[in-house]
């Protein structure tokens, strides 16, 4: 076999250009893999920092954040394989064995993120809480959605590995491209991904937006108000990253599957969405993170400022949300306080109980000089 029988079999080996010199349509592909991997990773690594700084440590025990963890770590091991091949063998083919590890693992991503979803699912429709024929109705669907991706993913790898290790095949990408034309198994894996994530992601944000409004939920004052401001904007975000964007681009996928035949516009197009689901879903995850771990400080700051069993000497006026100002004189009397409630006890038959349209929170404030002077207070 002559040199340029050889050429023509493997049309993806370039000749080696001029030293210090590389060919841009040879480079190109890798080129971008890196772009996208370098920019994806960057955004991963801060966001898995703050992942780890607003949660507790009962909620790294919790399958969720495990899930959420090993996410980011596959991401991350993308964007450190495609800057390793992309930086050091621009021009040399993958490694079948190394190909292989890679297909297997941006294959299965989007199925273990998507998994993240119905895990979160299940805590919103508590089996305990949730009427079992609604229970059933819901799950049962998404878990076979979920065999039937398993399935599907499962058949295309294995016979993607055997057209790889066939001896008379070329490169692994050339092998992917054909799988592209080919394969049924692209097609049905990213339509069951659109229903999927469709049916799971609009469940999800149609039981918080239900919690939002029920009964009560829409008088709030103060630090209500402010929260449930916070929960609406919450929702927008969560409904954004854990639906909108991977459906389009699932969405756009599908059309180059069937519009365009060229495989590594595609590839581009898969890669990006394996980032934008595992972003997405991280951030959902970090915003209730969020919320969780900022109610729980404010609480602890609020513990640590009133509680106690017996009111301080200089506290008199104890405003709160329901516009209720008590003025009490007693030195030792007994609170407990908690948001829009207190319950004083051991005060004096004679303090006196004032009702007026102050602040929304709870606030100690001294007497001032003035009120000390005129003897309305007495120490």
């Amino acid at each position: 076999m002559d040199a340029n029988s050889t050429v023509d079999s493997a049309p993806n080996v370039f000749p080696p250009p001029p030293v210090g010199l590389n060919y841009i349509a040879a480079i190109q592909p890798s080129l971008t893999f890196l772009m996208i991997g370098t920019v994806w990773g960057g955004i991963l690594l801060p966001l898995l920092v703050a992942l780890f700084f607003f949660s507790s440590k009962t909620t790294r025990r919790r399958p969720i954040f495990i899930l959420n963890v090993f996410s980011i770590t596959l991401g991350l091991f993308m964007s450190i394989f495609n800057a390793i091949h992309a930086i050091l063998t621009p021009l040399r083919p993958l490694n079948p064995d190394t190909a292989l590890v890679f297909t297997v693992v941006i294959t299965f991503t989007p199925w273990l993120v998507e998994l993240i979803l119905v895990v979160r699912l299940l805590a919103v429709y508590p089996y305990a809480r949730t009427p079992k024929r609604t229970w059933f109705a819901i799950f049962i669907p998404l878990i076979l959605l979920k065999i039937a991706r398993f399935v599907n993913n499962t058949v295309y790898a294995v016979e993607y590995v055997q057209l790889v290790r066939n001896p008379g095949s070329a490169d692994p990408i050339s092998v992917a491209q054909r799988s592209w034309d080919s394969h049924p198994g692209t097609k049905i894996e990213w339509v069951l991904q659109v229903v999927d994530n469709t049916a799971t992601s609009l469940l999800f944000i149609l039981r918080l937006k239900s919690g939002l409004e029920a009964p009560g939920r829409e008088v709030a004052t103060g630090n209500s108000r402010q929260s449930y401001a916070s929960r609406i904007k919450a929702l927008f975000w969560i409904s954004v990253s854990n639906f909108v964007f991977p459906v389009i681009l699932s969405i756009i996928q599908l059309i180059m599957l069937f519009r365009d035949p060229n495989f590594l516009k595609g590839s581009y197009i898969f890669l990006t969405n394996d980032y934008v689901e595992i972003v997405g879903v991280l951030l959902a995850t970090v915003w209730a993170s969020t919320s969780h771990w900022t109610d729980q400080n404010s609480s602890d700051i609020s513990s640590k400022s009133y509680g106690g069993s017996t009111a301080p000497r200089f506290a008199r006026h104890i405003r709160l949300n329901q516009s209720e100002t008590f003025t009490n004189s007693t030195r030792g009397a007994g609170y407990t306080a908690d948001d829009g409630h207190i319950e004083m006890k051991g005060m004096d038959p004679q303090s006196k109980i004032e009702i007026a349209p102050l602040e929304s929170h709870l606030e100690f404030s001294e007497p001032s000089v003035k009120e000390k002077k005129s003897g309305i207070i007495k120490g």
